[in-house]
C-alpha cells in the first residue's frame, strides 16, 4: 500500500502558509515555521504560549554542555556521558491579558487564523483574531533573525480591537528553559537594565560558555513594571488598547563559546549592536535578508516544472540548509535538525 502524506499547508513555490490553526499539528508546525543562520536557531512556538503540545526552543552552534546522569548502553565502547546544544534564553516569550483573560489558543478559538514564512527572505509573520464578548481584537506577529547579522533579531507585535480594550503585555527574557522538559542547564549570572534597555546574562555550569541576550523596546507607552528575578526579565505594559498600536522589540544575542569574554565586554559589545540594530530598523533588516537569499538562489536554485508540490518540497530544502550553515564561523559544523529541535541534541554525524 502506497505512502501518503497528509497535507495541512498552501502549496507555494518560495513559502509555506498554514490557513486556519491545525491544534493536533502544532509541534510539526513548530518544526517546519523554525528560523535559524547557523549562529543560531529558533523554533516556530508561539510567543505567548498555548496549552497544546509544543517545544519552545532556541539554540546556540556550539553552546553546549553536559549531561546530569549517565546514559545507560547496552554496547561496549559507547560514551556513557554524553554533552548536547542546549536549549536556551527564549528572547521572544511574550505574555497577553486581553480584558483579564489570557490569550491561549489552546483553550480558545482562533479566527482567521493565519501564519506564513517566506523562503526569499525569512520572515515569519502570524495573525488571527479572538472575540472578548462583543469585541473582537487581532494580533499579529512577526519575527527575523538577521542571516548576515547573526547576532541580531526582530520581534514586531501589532494590536488593534474593535473596541476599547484592556491589555496587558509582559515582554520576557527567559533563562529558565528546559532541555528536553525535564533540566535547566544554565546558571544565573545577571539581569539589569541598562543604556535604555534590559539584559540577561547566563553561564553553563560545566563548560563554562556564557550566553548574553540585551532588548530595546520601542512603541510610544512606558512599561507599567520591570520586574528582574532570577534567570528571568520582565517588562510589562498596562494600557487601553483603543485603535491600533505596535511593538518592537529588538534583540541581541552574544555567546562566548570559548570562555575568553567577560561579562563587561560581551554587556558593552551586545549593547552597542543592539542600539545599531534599532537604528537600521525592522525593514533594515528584512532588506539584509532580501538581499541575502536573492544572491543564495542565483547560485543555487533548482526549479521544478509541472510539479508545484515537489517544487515548494526543494526550496524548503534549500532555505533550510541555507539557514544551518553559511560559512559565518570557520569551526561551525551544520548543527543536526539545523538548530530548530532537541532531536539528535545538535550533534552532527
Amino acid at each position: 500500500m502506497a505512502k501518503t502524506g497528509y497535507r495541512y499547508l498552501e502549496i507555494e513555490p518560495f513559502g509555506l502558509s498554514e490557513k486556519g490553526f491545525h491544534k493536533e499539528r502544532n509541534q510539526v508546525s513548530e518544526s517546519l515555521f523554525s528560523l535559524g543562520n547557523e549562529y543560531s536557531g529558533v523554533r516556530g512556538f508561539f510567543e505567548e504560549g498555548v496549552s497544546l503540545p509544543s517545544l519552545i526552543g532556541t539554540y546556540y552552534n556550539g553552546i553546549i554542555e553536559y549531561s546530569l546522569e549517565d546514559t545507560p548502553n547496552a554496547y561496549k565502547g559507547i560514551a556513557k556521558r554524553t554533552h548536547f546544544t542546549i536549549n536556551s534564553t527564549n528572547y521572544l516569550k511574550v505574555t497577553i491579558d486581553i480584558d483579564g483573560q489570557k490569550v491561549d489558543l489552546g483553550k480558545e478559538e482562533a479566527i482567521d487564523f493565519y501564519r506564513h514564512l517566506s523562503f526569499k527572505n525569512g520572515l515569519y509573520t502570524r495573525s488571527f483574531k479572538i472575540q472578548r464578548g462583543e469585541k473582537i481584537v487581532s494580533l499579529s506577529f512577526e519575527r527575523l533573525v538577521g542571516m548576515t547579522s547573526p547576532h541580531q533579531a526582530i520581534q514586531r507585535i501589532r494590536l488593534s480591537s474593535s473596541d476599547k480594550t484592556h491589555v496587558k503585555l509582559s515582554f520576557h527574557l527567559d533563562g529558565t528553559i528546559l532541555h528536553w522538559g525535564e533540566h535547566c542547564y544554565w546558571k544565573r549570572g545577571k539581569e539589569l537594565v541598562d543604556d535604555g534597555g534590559y539584559g540577561l546574562y547566563l553561564t553553563t555550569p560545566r563548560t563554562h560558555q556564557s550566553l548574553f541576550t540585551f532588548m530595546l523596546l520601542e512603541n510610544e507607552k512606558k512599561p507599567a513594571k520591570v520586574a528582574l528575578n532570577e534567570k528571568t526579565v520582565e517588562v510589562c505594559y498596562d494600557f487601553e488598547l483603543e485603535k491600533e498600536t505596535t511593538f518592537t522589540r529588538f534583540v541581541t544575542n552574544l555567546a562566548d563559546k570559548k570562555d575568553d569574554s567577560h561579562f563587561e565586554t560581551l554587556r558593552k559589545e551586545a549593547e552597542e549592536e543592539c542600539h545599531s540594530l534599532m537604528e537600521k530598523g525592522f525593514d533594515g533588516l528584512l532588506k539584509e535578508n532580501e538581499d541575502f537569499f536573492e544572491k543564495a538562489y542565483e547560485r543555487s536554485d533548482i526549479e521544478i516544472d509541472g510539479d508545484s508540490a515537489n517544487q515548494q518540497g526543494i526550496r524548503f530544502c534549500l532555505f533550510n540548509l541555507l539557514q544551518a550553515y553559511t560559512g559565518i564561523e570557520e569551526d561551525d559544523n551544520i548543527g543536526a535538525k539545523g538548530l530548530t529541535g532537541d532531536a539528535y541534541s545538535g550533534h552532527a554525524f
